[in-house]
């Protein structure tokens, strides 16, 4: 049964963080900080679980209408449809075996003039493919064509955009001695014309013919992967003499081997400690390279460590809505260097950095807990897009086996602490 009336719908308040209001069968109201309201629909296609926007509300209201063309009286009553329409027409594209969202980017290419500004179809590309990405990626990306891309190739019409001009935008961010940033300006160029079915350049032929310059190599976070080296840093840290919230942050990041940003920005309301489940919003644990499904919530089972590190942090936050508030502003969290920063001044500069954890923890517990089920820790580090039948990411796959792979990590890193390593492998049970 629908559960959403109209006015509901125009009674959502914004909050601080955007928030949904479910209708039916998948349909929900998407309320942001901003006050603006989109229609969100899921579904599944082909076995991969989906989403596509149907619109702004007032514009698109919740129920369709009869109105009058305004002008042309011999027209007589056209259909506005409304939001639960759309959802229906969804459901009838899926059925026919098409997927809405490709058929939706169609249109809206049909849509563009070839007078049309870069800036313009800029802004429609983005509209269509933000209904896919989190909110951080996709203000990270309008924040990069506004300062990077607009204030040159902004007001070109779309037709007339060439490869110099792209090479225009490339050439004014490597001036800035950003080499990486510059390439992915670049592409969100290349990816905007391909939008509009023009392909001027590519990536690969400029460089093929040497008017990029060369990036640099891809390195990977540094980690401490061997028991003893992990070990001595895990015992620094609670050695350290720095702020006790931040020696708190590190061994959890230790115990739930997550991305540095989610545990950074963590929010108490999160934690279900009487399910003992952390539950990571979807915003937070993208993956530009599109390892992890970017709209799924993610879940980290709480082993009794991390339980027992809560409990202490709870009173050092001091009321804040953040596990680790700002010291000179508890309404927002800190910043994305202080774990990075604590862990320079125990002397691991180079040597292990936040994100490290994450290759440490999967690697002692390849080779020193021997856990031959890999899908399972994977899973954990977010990973797995696909269950091995074939459906889409589910947050609860594998709970229970995650939920005692964290337990025995988590028993594991205790007998880190008190140097008794050998024996640890011989009494902890393996997941």
């Amino acid at each position: 049964m629908p559960q959403l009336t109209d006015a509901q719908c125009r009674a959502a308040k914004p909050r601080k963080d955007r928030y949904q209001l479910a209708d039916d069968r998948g349909l929900s109201l998407l309320v942001h900080p901003n006050g603006s309201k989109y229609w969100m629909y899921r579904y599944s296609f082909q076995g991969q679980r989906k989403r596509i926007s149907l619109g702004q509300y007032p514009d698109v209201p919740l129920r369709g209408y009869s109105r009058c063309v305004p002008g042309q009286p011999e027209v007589g009553q056209t259909w506005n449809p409304g939001a639960r329409d759309l959802a229906l027409d969804v459901c009838k594209s899926v059925e026919l075996g098409e997927d809405p969202a490709k058929l939706k980017a169609t249109h809206a290419k049909s849509e563009v003039k070839p007078e049309d500004t870069f800036r313009t179809v800029a802004l429609e590309w983005h509209r269509v493919q933000s209904t896919g990405w989190s909110d951080t990626h996709a203000e990270y990306i309008m924040a990069r064509l506004e300062k990077d891309v607009f204030p040159r190739i902004g007001k070109k019409p779309i037709s007339l955009v060439t490869e110099e001009d792209a090479l225009r935008v490339y050439r004014a961010v490597t001036d800035r001695d950003s080499l990486d940033l510059a390439v992915r300006v670049l592409e969100y160029v290349e990816r905007v014309l391909r939008f509009w079915n023009l392909r001027p350049f590519s990536q690969k032929s400029l460089r093929e013919r040497g008017l990029l310059l060369r990036t640099k190599a891809t390195r990977h976070h540094p980690a401490c992967t061997d028991v003893r080296s992990y070990r001595t840093l895990l015992h620094r840290i609670e050695a350290g003499t720095t702020r006790e919230s931040l020696r708190i942050g590190l061994r959890l990041l230790a115990l739930f081997f997550c991305r540095p940003g989610a545990l950074q920005r963590a929010r108490w309301r999160e934690f279900d400690l009487a399910k003992r489940l952390w539950i990571i919003p979807g915003d937070r644990i993208g993956n530009k390279k599109k390892k992890t499904a970017l709209s799924e919530e993610h879940m980290v089972p709480l082993c009794t460590q991390a339980i027992q590190l809560l409990g202490r942090l709870r009173v050092l936050s001091e009321g804040s809505d953040f596990l680790f508030p700002n010291p000179l502003n508890s309404g927002v969290c800190v910043s994305d260097r202080a774990f990075g920063d604590m862990l320079e001044a125990l002397g691991y500069k180079g040597k292990h950095t936040p994100h490290g954890f994450r290759a440490s923890a999967r690697t002692l517990m390849v080779e020193e807990l021997e856990m031959g089920q890999t899908e399972y820790i994977e899973c954990q580090l977010g990973h797995i897009t696909k269950a091995p039948n074939g459906r889409a990411y589910d947050r609860a796959m594998y709970l229970r086996q995650r939920t005692e792979l964290m337990q025995t990590w988590g028993d594991y890193l205790d007998s880190l602490y008190c140097n008794r390593i050998e024996d640890s492998l011989q009494s902890l049970s393996v997941v």
